[in-house]
């Protein structure tokens, strides 16, 4: 039987350390193990701090190539209600008037200052809230009523 060196002698040659053209390596050395660890834990460092000044990852958009997209009916305020909030008249030819910072109404047309036929005596400012309802006003069924002050 051969002993150790003997095999060795056999299978390695003097150039280089190949084996019949295959390089013969031992294994990690203990070197090279803790330089290896070393660059891996100063990597994962150097990412993890690095990750604190990139943006969040987020989750790519898709844009849909037809939009569902349902517009909400706009609900306008008809005869003798306050259209201040939704700033649009139902009638045909109406638009929203401003009374004053609280109240609006929709009319046909307005006039500034005081409104004969308007129950609380106080000015009308007039200023045009939205836009006009396209169409033509109808005086039927319109009857003002002359108030008593």
């Amino acid at each position: 039987m051969m002993d150790r060196k003997e095999q060795e002698k056999l299978f390695v040659t003097e150039d280089l350390g190949k084996v019949r053209g295959v390089t013969a390596t031992r294994g990690w050395s203990t070197k090279s193990f803790l330089f290896a660890a070393i660059g891996l834990m100063v990597g994962a460092i150097f990412c993890l701090e690095l990750s604190k000044f990139l943006p969040q990852a987020r989750p790519a958009l898709v844009t849909p190539t037809v939009f569902d997209v349902k517009a909400e009916k706009k609900v306008c305020t008809s005869n003798a209600a306050n259209c201040n909030e939704t700033k649009c008249c139902k009638d045909a030819g109406t638009q929203c008037f401003a009374k004053n910072a609280g109240f609006a109404m929709c009319r046909n047309e307005c006039v500034p200052g005081l409104d004969p036929v308007d129950p609380f005596p106080t000015p009308w400012s007039c200023k045009a809230l939205g836009k006009q309802t396209p169409g033509h006003f109808s005086y039927n069924g319109w009857g003002p009523k002359t108030p008593g002050w």
